[in-house]
């Protein structure tokens, strides 16, 4: 399967030149209640793994509101460990991929967290 680029929340910009890593696909448009975080979360997750099936090989390019990104991030990390993202540079005007693995780093924290717990007895 070919790789997309989720586009969560547009805001302003212009995603053109993140069509070189897939497809992109808008999740949600910019007019979002970020005070309904629950509605939002099962808007979000909705549009990424069912409608979408998201995989976890796909890129994720966040713009517009940050509730709705927060979300995203919380969302694919739960359900993968580790988030693709294209990061742009204003400079180079071009994206630059980054893969983000949050599993490795909630392996730590849990286990700097056990040995917290033990000193304090």
């Amino acid at each position: 399967m070919a790789k997309r680029v989720f586009v969560i929340g547009p805001g302003q910009h212009v995603y053109d030149a993140a069509a070189k890593y897939g497809d992109r696909i808008l999740v949600l448009d910019s007019r979002v209640n970020p005070f309904d975080t629950d509605s939002l979360r099962h808007r979000v997750d909705e549009e990424l793994f069912k409608k979408n099936h998201m995989v976890v090989d796909d890129f994720v390019v966040f713009g517009g509101n940050a509730v709705l990104n927060a979300l995203a991030v919380a969302i694919i990390v739960s359900k993968f460990g580790k988030i693709n993202i294209l990061v742009y540079g204003a400079k180079q005007q071009d994206y630059t991929p980054r893969t983000v693995n949050l599993s490795t780093a909630a392996k730590l924290y849990s286990e700097h967290r056990e040995s917290m717990d033990k000193s304090e007895e």
